[in-house]
């Protein structure tokens, strides 16, 4: 499991990708022995059709 954190301007995506398949841009971190990539700019998600 992948924890995807959205802060700042990719909070506006919140209601759009739920329950959705999506590619996410960016460096994956441990937090707490656990996955995460933090996401602060919308453009660095893409929501798959």
């Amino acid at each position: 499991m992948l924890t995807v954190l959205l802060k700042g301007d990719a909070k506006q995506l919140v209601g759009q990708i739920t329950d959705k398949t999506i590619t996410v841009k960016g460096s994956v971190i441990d937090f707490k022995g656990k996955p995460e990539i933090i996401v602060t700019d919308h453009k660095l998600i893409v929501i798959q059709r």
